[in-house]
Parts: structure tokens; sequence; C-alpha cells
């Protein structure tokens, strides 16, 4: 049995470990003001175009990038590496889509060997309930998990991502700093 499930790989540890300590935290407040549940009507996927790009950093000494496409076709596509080692942890493939009157965000995870952690036809889901200027706010509420999913653009070469859950602050390792990447070729 790997962190308490015992169909996991050991490498999904590090993102279950995430989680976990974003929900079971207790013991700091809560920062002013909460963030809303609600999904948020009106937005449109040109709302987040400044996600687009390649983003790297590290998180407790591993490498971390996320990368996401422009909209194309009604949706946005991201990708997120964890590198350890020199070795792959985990991945991540995202999309941001329209769905009905709202703006959803899925996540598909998967080891190494791209074997998926969700069932076949389960993921992660969070609906967007608030976008201003360069932040993005998801919400998800599945099973015991209520956690927002909050994306913080810092002037255009940084990116800040963190768990918050309903009434508690992000914790050590749920928060992820991120700086934009010039790929190779690109005039600077």
């Amino acid at each position: 049995m790997v962190c308490g499930v015992s169909s996991w790989p050991a490498d999904r540890c590090l993102y279950q470990e995430i989680i976990d300590a974003v929900v079971g935290c207790q013991e700091r407040e809560a920062p002013v003001g909460d963030f809303s549940t609600r999904p948020l009507a009106g937005a449109q996927l040109e709302d987040l175009a400044w996600l687009e790009g390649f983003w790297s950093g590290r998180v407790n000494g591993d490498e971390v990038d996320e990368v996401w496409a422009g909209t194309s076709a009604g949706a946005m596509m991201g990708m997120f590496r964890c590198i350890a080692d020199g070795n792959v942890r985990f991945y991540e493939f995202m999309t941001i889509t329209k769905v009905s009157d709202h703006i959803e965000l899925t996540i598909k995870h998967f080891d190494r060997a791209l074997v998926g952690w969700e069932d076949k036809d389960d993921a992660a889901r969070f609906v967007l309930t608030e976008s201003t200027g360069e932040q993005a706010v998801f919400y998800q509420a599945s099973g015991n998990k209520q956690l927002w999913l909050v994306y913080e653009g810092l002037g255009g070469s940084g990116l800040r991502i963190y768990f918050r859950p309903i009434e508690n602050s992000p914790v050590g390792d749920s928060e992820f700093s991120f700086r934009r990447r010039v790929r190779r070729g690109a005039a600077s």
C-alpha cells in the first residue's frame, strides 16, 4: 500500500502528500477574504490567455515545468512534469474548456510510464469561480476534498500556483513558483 491506496505507484505520493497537507492543515488562519465556490458566469477562455507559455521552477528540490498552449478549437491544453534526481516522478495533462455556461479545468495524472492514476473515465475537475487580470481561481468539490486551485500571474515573467482548502491557507508543498522560460532561438 502506497500513500494509503493499494493501487497507487510510489511516485504518486508527492501529489497526494501535497493535497493531504492542504486538506488536513488546521494550523494557520485563512488569508483575508475567501474565494467563490460558484462557477463564474460569462467568463471566456481568452480571459486566461496570460497563462500561455512555458513555466519552470523548483519545489522541495524537484524541478517542475508547466506548459500552456493558447486557445484553439475551444480549449487550452496544458502539461505538467515533476523531475526528481534526474527522473520523472509524474506528469499531468490538463485542459481548460468552456462547458455549458462555465469554464472547467480538467487534470489527469500519470506516472513516469504514462500509467494513469485516475480511473479511465475519471479526472480531477475544477470550475473557474473567479478571473481578474492575472488571477484565475478554480474550485473542486469532490469526495472529501473541497479546495481551490489558484493561478496568479506575476507581471508576465512569473507564475504562482497554489491549493487552498475552504477553511485553510496554502501550506509548504502546496505552492509552486515558476519563471517564464524563453524558448531556444527566440528573440529576447
